[in-house]
């Protein structure tokens, strides 16, 4: 029992990572609340969950704040532009694909596959930017090039998180206090399957230029 209550017990470690991803969860939540720290929100989250959750580097808000000073700029400028997107896709293209399933008069079909394809590159952009971002020295285009890339060329794993996405927005309809916690938990969960495909795309020499550095991001 007391072995359980131990600060250094991995029952606490739990309880610490679980309230950390409470806290995370808050924190970005408020910060998307104000439109403009959509990005840095979203690039800090996934930078501190997996250096500071999943590899237990440094103390989770600490790690949170320096992800966004390190990263605002370029992040900003994509959040904004992904909101934008988001409300082009709710005013044209959900109403389009819902009257295609809905209404006895059809739009076309090109039309609501083109609304698809929008919406799949929309949902993967979103995966990938943020985290490339947190990881990796880009350009506006070499972030949107490289997202889209590594969308299509790992289209399995991006798949299953958009399922994991769609999921967690599903659970948050059902049950809206799980807004507090789920962006975290849904941040962790792509993490599993985002973390290989950025391992794959760190050179060598990026690898032996920071060999004296802690590559936590490797492990």
């Amino acid at each position: 029992m007391w072995n359980l209550l131990s600060p250094d017990s991995e029952f606490a470690k739990v309880v610490n990572n679980i309230m950390d991803m409470l806290l995370l969860g808050l924190a970005w939540l408020a910060l998307c609340c104000t439109i403009v720290g959509i990005g840095p929100a979203t690039t800090a989250l996934y930078y501190t969950i997996v250096k500071s959750i999943r590899r237990g580097r440094g103390s989770a808000f600490a790690e949170f704040i320096h992800a966004i000073r390190e990263n605002w700029k370029l992040s900003l400028v994509f959040g904004l532009v992904y909101a934008a997107f988001v409300v082009s896709v709710l005013i044209y293209d959900v109403p389009t694909i819902v009257a295609y399933f809905t209404l006895d008069t059809h739009p076309s079909l090109l039309i609501v596959l083109a609304s698809f394809v929008k919406l799949f590159l929309l949902g993967s952009l979103f995966l990938y930017v943020f985290p490339l971002i947190s990881r990796f020295q880009l350009t506006f285009s070499g972030a949107l090039f490289t997202s889209l890339l590594l969308a299509v060329r790992n289209c399995f794993s991006t798949l299953a998180m958009l399922l994991i996405f769609f999921a967690g927005l599903f659970l948050i309809s059902v049950a809206p206090f799980m807004l507090f916690f789920l962006p975290s938990a849904i941040v962790y969960a792509h993490s599993f399957l985002m973390e290989p495909i950025l391992r794959k795309i760190l050179s060598d020499d990026d690898r032996i230029k920071h060999k004296d550095e802690d590559q936590w991001y490797l492990e």
